[in-house]
């Protein structure tokens, strides 16, 4: 189920609810969002990957990639070629066709990544189309 507004008017369509009808069981909306979560996590686990892993190794956290590399030129970055680890909370997540950007949280700094299909492959950007906002997960690249 999902709810537009925009500036405080509903617009509707087939499979999305104006947000002024009244939710007559506010339980089942959350079954539903929770049945939704469980779903994904099963195509998660098809994909290979293991579900809440109690680990994921990082080399860098999110506050040293940002003092390390944000002042560097892409020509700088380029030359160099780092591969980093980093594990973060996915607090924003824009979808665009073959690619896509995701914000990652980690104490309170944030850091964008960019999620291109050609690079990460059809399995690689099929587990990206299945993350949700507050998903914690580990990248490299």
């Amino acid at each position: 189920m999902f709810i537009i507004v925009v500036s405080h008017t509903a617009f509707e369509a087939p499979g999305i609810f104006a947000a002024t009808e009244p939710i007559k069981d506010p339980l089942a909306l959350d079954e539903n969002i929770y049945e939704l979560r469980r779903e994904k996590l099963k195509q998660i686990e098809a994909l290979g990957q293991r579900t809440y892993p109690n680990r994921y190794d990082y080399t860098y956290n999110v506050g040293q990639i940002l003092a390390t590399f944000s002042e560097k030129t892409a020509e700088q970055l380029d030359a160099s070629r780092v591969q980093v680890r980093v594990a973060g909370r996915i607090m924003a997540n824009r979808l665009m066709g073959k690619a896509g950007f995701a914000h990652l949280q980690q104490d309170g700094q944030r850091l964008q990544i960019y999620v291109k299909k050609d690079a990460v492959g059809e399995e690689g950007f099929e587990l990206y189309r299945l993350l949700d906002l507050g998903d914690h997960i580990g990248v490299s690249g």
